[in-house]
């Protein structure tokens, strides 16, 4: 049999507008700031300060993806490979998925993977990434933004459910 991948990438469009909306947020950060030292209200610099540390982390990040030629995802025969946002978790095997859903949060839709074993996915991330992985347990393991591929995640979650089918029945004959 043939093996089949799907690679999908970022829209530059779409990394172009959230760094934009980035920058403006570091903007106000930087105002807040500024007006919190002038006016002596500590609670302006403390937003502000939170505001420029958090939106430049996610301005940094979008403008690396920009350039960076690297697929968001990958379906493969045996794997999907996450690599799309702040989060990615890198390779997971057909074997360790129990689950996957597409949900939306505050407008955003998103691909939610959830796995036999969180403990084995936390395990292969970084410290911060394990932080990120951790804030958005609430709704899956692994959560893979519309934003980060450029398909609707309906036809990702179709192709996945064909591929984890195909992945079951081969398990079953073997």
């Amino acid at each position: 049999m043939q093996k089949e991948e799907y690679v999908y990438y970022p829209s530059k469009r779409k990394l172009i507008l959230l760094f934009l909306g980035s920058l403006v947020f570091v903007c106000a950060g930087i105002f807040l700031f500024i007006l919190g030292i002038i006016s002596g209200e500590w609670i302006f610099c403390l937003i502000g300060g939170a505001s420029i540390l958090f939106f430049g982390a996610t301005m940094i990040y979008f403008l690396f993806r920009l350039f960076r030629k690297k697929p968001s995802l990958i379906i493969a025969d045996d794997y999907l490979y996450d690599n799309g946002a702040m989060s990615a978790v890198g390779k997971i095997d057909w074997e360790e998925v129990e689950e996957v859903f597409v949900y939306e949060f505050m407008g955003q839709k998103f691909l939610g993977i959830e796995v036999k074993d969180p403990a084995k996915i936390m395990n292969r991330v970084g410290v911060i990434k394990k932080l990120v992985i951790k804030a958005n347990k609430s709704f899956a393991t692994v959560n893979i933004p519309q934003n980060t591929v450029n398909v609707p995640l309906e036809d990702l979650l179709e192709i996945i459910a064909e591929k984890l089918n195909q992945y079951e029945m081969h398990k079953k004959q073997a």
